[in-house]
């Protein structure tokens, strides 16, 4: 028979029993309600995280041939046009059409984003992610056998379509699979790939083509990788998904996208992310900037590009342990905020080295930025986090389109002031002169005013 302390004792050992378990519902009644607690979470395999790093290094391979070998290609392709005595005009007309593929590959890639938004809704992601890879490796063999620019075109926008499929299947996976202090890590790891690509490939791509040819680089450096990717992902990643609430409705896409844009959060952050990568367009005219304004050489651009694609990567590997600590939105917003006023200094900067380490912090404070919206945007409409980042990544490609269209306007507009001042003080210092030498300074000196 138990006495009346054990029985007392049982009972208060029931009651802190119970108030744990109603505590643990509670936090994650919170959490599901915020859309951070996985109820449904998978385990998922140590190899999980790497094959979606390599995917992601595979999806820029391509990209990067086709940056570094552009005057290669058009040799091939245009050979007529490098002959002795040709013209610089002609020249520089055969590479412009070559890089129309990468024109090409950008089209696709906003194309598809939309695609993919259609079907993420109703198909499973992980065929989705392994048809993006596959798309990837039948781009590098057809890229390796292309006769013609075309031709070459065509396997690059199949390799756009197929760069932009893994993004976003890759991010949805994460968000679905991975718990809440994982996310941000991973996020981090995959930008940082993207980034480490340039570092890693233009060795590589170098070494090959001195050995071989432009083409060789597609056959046995592209290709494999992306085999690689395709085996690591079939492999590792998970089989089944966690299991989401049907949406009641006739057109699924239509009410997901509705999920999305009436969601304060989520439209914010579609917002905050497109203000964000108009900034990925200032590489180009900082470049620019350092050869023109700054007269720098050709040699110390290169500088430039490597260092500033390992500030990238470095910097996407640290922010994303402090994400969870601080929080997305408030780094999100104070990022963007600091890389804006570094690159207006930058730009002002009247030697190299001063300008080079602002130009530095912005790449350090640009990286932040989008791993931060990275991270911010898989936390939006859980149910519908497919949705999402298609629509993210529709609105960052669009916002670097538009990003570097106003900026060129914006040279062009004040060339033009620049330009129309000068032929104005011209003509009057002209008329001045006439004037000078025909009835003396007095006279002269009325048309000066």
């Amino acid at each position: 028979m138990p006495t009346g302390l054990d029985a007392e004792l049982t009972s208060s050992a029931s009651s802190k029993n119970l108030k744990s378990e109603q505590q643990v519902h509670l936090r994650r009644f919170v959490g599901l309600i915020n859309g951070k607690y996985e109820a449904e979470q998978q385990s998922v395999g140590k190899f999980f995280v790497p094959a979606l790093t390599i995917a992601f290094f595979a999806i820029t391979v391509s990209q990067q041939i086709a940056a570094l070998l552009s005057l290669d290609i058009a040799k091939t392709f245009f050979p007529t046009n490098f002959l002795a005595g040709s013209s610089p005009e002609l020249q520089a007309s055969a590479i412009g059409a070559v890089t129309q593929i990468v024109t090409v590959n950008g089209i696709f890639e906003v194309l598809f984003a939309l695609i993919i938004g259609v079907a993420a809704v109703r198909l499973s992601h992980k065929p989705l992610l392994l048809v993006g890879v596959v798309l990837i490796v039948i781009s590098a063999f057809g890229s390796y056998l292309a006769p013609t620019l075309w031709v070459l075109g065509v396997f690059f926008a199949m390799e756009g379509a197929g760069t932009v499929i893994v993004a976003i299947m890759g991010m949805t996976l994460v968000g679905e699979f991975l718990p809440f202090n994982r996310k941000s890590k991973t996020v981090s790891y995959l930008v940082a790939a993207t980034a480490a690509a340039a570092v890693i490939s233009a060795p590589i791509i170098s070494l090959i083509t001195n050995f071989g040819g432009w083409r060789l680089n597609f056959l046995l450096f592209a290709m494999p990788l992306s085999v690689f990717g395709l085996l690591l992902t079939f492999y590792a990643l998970p089989k089944t998904q966690r299991k989401t609430k049907a949406v009641p409705t006739e057109n699924v896409y239509l009410t997901s996208l509705k999920r999305v844009f009436l969601n304060r959060s989520a439209v914010f952050c579609l917002i905050g992310g497109v203000l964000g990568s108009t900034t990925a367009t200032v590489g180009a005219f900082a470049l620019a900037y350092y050869r023109q304004q700054l007269g720098l050489p050709l040699d110390f651009a290169a500088i430039v590009l490597v260092a500033s694609s390992l500030m990238y990567v470095v910097a996407s590997l640290v922010v994303g342990r402090f994400v969870n600590r601080v929080g997305a939105r408030i780094l999100a917003s104070v990022t963007t905020l600091i890389n804006g006023v570094f690159i207006i200094a930058f730009f002002f900067m009247p030697t190299w080295w001063i300008a080079f380490p602002l130009d530095m912090t912005h790449v350090w404070f640009g990286a932040a930025t989008f791993t931060a919206f990275s991270c911010l945007a898989l936390d939006q409409v859980p149910n519908h986090r497919s949705t999402m980042m298609s629509m993210k990544s529709v609105s960052a490609s669009i916002s670097v389109a538009v990003g570097a269209a106003l900026a060129g306007a914006m040279l062009i507009f004040f060339w033009f002031l620049s330009s129309r001042r000068h032929i104005i003080w011209n003509h009057e210092r002209g008329i001045s002169r006439r004037v000078l030498a025909h009835n003396g300074p007095n006279k002269a000196s009325l048309y000066r005013r």
